[in-house]
């Protein structure tokens, strides 16, 4: 199936892209602006849905489309942002007649409810819409989804509450991320917020199949505002609500925030909804709570202070990192080494600002699961490390995104990781000071994982796919920490590969994996803490897989456990209809591709062709 993704670069944008490209489909993504990846795969179509022409060129041949597109962050023109919204759902609508798109999926809000004193309990489908006049978001949503109603094609309005997640990026992050949060006297402010995963998950389904009509997307759960405070470790301070609403309007009026004083209601009056129809029509589970989504919330907001609509970063912590699995978006040129023979189909485009490569461990190739699983590991790594020592923006998310690659099998990492790390500026001897005490904070965290991900066979499937993510998540992190600490004492990425770990048993395939004796304090000590975490979250993801194959093992999908290895992580999650035709070739070309020799460090010269600067391995 072909989708049209509308908004493609946003928070939901870039997580229902993700599902869809998992679940096999062809995905067109539309934004006014490239992202910064996209899943391999996923052809990216520039276009503003204000141009009618040009999202009906983007839309040819596509049978559903997912509308994400939508003003989200407050804009002082108020009929520009009609335009963007109202008038952008209207193109999309008539660009689907012309085309014959069959279905629409479009991201409403729960606040298209309204936030009004006089709320019921809980909001279902068939209750009326009354959001004020003076709430842009809420009243366009409104306007949004009336016009597809009047369109006549079918479509899925689904109303979501507020979205939370550790790679959100948008205006909720910024509301969270300041330095204190602000409720309102007497006023019982209890938050029903969805995850991310989900959203991605329901979108995904909702494009497949799925009734027509509103539904209400979020948890069953609620929670206080005062309690999201205290795990977020924000201060919670009350103001009167007229004293609130004043210092809003003085913030919108001198361009010091992007909330509106229409929406100061929507902080005391929150629409809460009833989740029925949902579970019961839809047999749609969220695999987070309102709960854990903000436990899950703690890690986007870490090293992170919003103040006046900036987002400063605090340089002692040690940041998440954010970079999402897919090929970065750049205009740079990239190629692929020439080995002298059929190259492997999991290997990386290496991009020419960057062209050196070194090997990464030991000689053998890996099977796919275990490489595609490290190379977001070791990409995550080498963006964390950026991130905590200040490199520059544009380095970060090239070099970052392009901080590993596999050639034939094997992983190799960058070479310019090291160099830009080494060159980054003056937070070494912060990051230095502050690492012993950051390690021990976010190690806390991570425990709370791993005792999640104690038991897997008591979790549902959705559940399951879920702690997948969050323990590989966690992963990436700690293997950032734990390069942050080797960057510290002089080492380097490759000074860690003791650490990596084959899936799905939980193996070493290297005989380097006693942990090393040194401790002689400050960042040692700190650095095996870190290391420790890695090698916990590994058994963790190795018990987690495990269980998942053998789920597929009692649906008939495979025949022996162990054959995930040969799946890709994406494969792993979704698994293609001819899982046995896939299993089979890629063990053919993991044996085809042990026999090669390749060298230590490869050169990227040319988009065909690699230089060995190095002796083979």
């Amino acid at each position: 199936m072909k989708v049209l993704v509308t908004g493609a670069t946003g928070v939901y944008g870039r997580s229902v892209v993700e599902r869809l490209v998992r679940a096999g489909h062809e995905v067109v993504a539309v934004a006014r602006r490239p992202p910064k990846a996209l899943p391999p795969g996923v052809r990216f179509a520039a276009a503003d849905v204000q141009d009618r022409d040009a999202l009906t060129a983007a839309m040819a041949g596509c049978e559903v489309v997912c509308h994400l597109a939508f003003v989200v962050t407050p804009i002082k023109d108020r009929e520009l942002s009609r335009q963007i919204s109202v008038g952008g759902t209207a193109n999309v609508c008539e660009a689907m007649k012309r085309t014959g798109a069959r279905r629409l999926v479009f991201a409403s809000s729960a606040m298209s409810y309204g936030a009004n004193p006089d709320n019921p309990p809980l909001f279902i489908e068939a209750h009326e819409q009354r959001p004020a006049a003076d709430y842009v978001y809420g009243t366009d949503k409104k306007a949004a989804e009336q016009i597809i109603l009047d369109s006549g094609v079918e479509a899925v309005l689904a109303r979501t509450g507020v979205t939370v997640g550790r790679n959100i990026d948008n205006l909720l992050l910024d509301v969270f991320a300041a330095p204190a949060i602000i409720g309102i006297k007497g006023v019982d402010i209890r938050y029903q917020l969805v995850h991310q995963d989900d959203i991605g998950r329901f979108f995904a389904t909702a494009c497949e199949s799925g009734p027509p009509g509103p539904v209400n997307v979020a948890p069953a759960d609620f929670l206080p505002l005062r309690t999201i405070a205290q795990i977020l470790g924000k201060r919670y301070v009350e103001t009167s609500a007229k004293r609130a609403l004043k210092a809003i309007e003085f913030a919108w009026r001198h361009d010091l925030a992007d909330i509106t004083p229409g929406e100061a209601a929507g902080i005391s009056y929150l629409p809460r909804m009833d989740t029925t129809r949902l579970r019961e029509e839809w047999g749609f589970e969220c695999a987070w709570s309102t709960a854990d989504g903000v436990v899950d919330l703690r890690r986007a907001v870490t090293g992170i202070t919003a103040v006046a609509k900036r987002r400063v970063e605090v340089p002692w912590r040690l940041r998440f990192p954010t970079q999402r699995p897919g090929d970065v978006v750049s205009d740079a040129a990239a190629g692929r080494p020439g080995l002298g023979a059929a190259g492997g189909q999991l290997d990386s485009d290496i991009p020419l600002k960057y062209p050196t490569v070194r090997a990464f461990a030991g000689p053998a190739p890996l099977p796919a699961l275990t490489l595609t699983t490290h190379l977001y590991v070791l990409r995550a790594a080498a963006t964390g490390m950026l991130d905590t020592f200040g490199g520059a923006p544009g380095v970060r998310h090239e070099l970052g995104g392009a901080g590993a690659a596999a050639v034939g099998h094997r992983l190799y990492v960058n070479d310019d990781v090291a160099y830009a790390v080494e060159h980054s500026g003056g937070r070494r001897r912060v990051v230095g000071q502050a690492y012993g005490r950051e390690v021990e904070r976010v190690a806390g965290w991570a425990a709370e994982t791993l005792e999640r991900a104690t038991d897997p066979t008591g979790l549902s499937d959705v559940r399951l796919d879920a702690m997948l993510g969050l323990v590989l998540d966690d992963l990436a992190w700690f293997w950032a920490i734990a390069a942050t600490g080797a960057a510290l004492e002089g080492d380097e990425l490759g000074d860690l590969a003791a650490l990596l770990t084959a899936f799905p048993d939980g193996s070493s395939p290297f005989t380097a994996t006693a942990e090393s004796g040194r401790d002689d304090g400050g960042h040692s000590r700190a650095r095996l803490r870190a290391e420790r975490v890695v090698r916990a979250l590994t058994q963790a993801l190795a018990r987690l897989i495990r269980e998942r194959a053998d789920r597929l093992v009692m649906a008939g999908a495979i025949k022996d456990a162990d054959d995930v290895a040969h799946l890709t992580w994406d494969e792993l999650l979704a698994p293609p209809h001819d899982l046995a035709v896939v299993i089979g070739a890629r063990r053919a070309e993991h044996q085809r591709l042990a026999a090669l020799t390749l060298p230590a460090t490869v050169s990227v010269t040319g988009p065909t062709s690699a230089v060995a600067t190095g002796g083979t391995r």
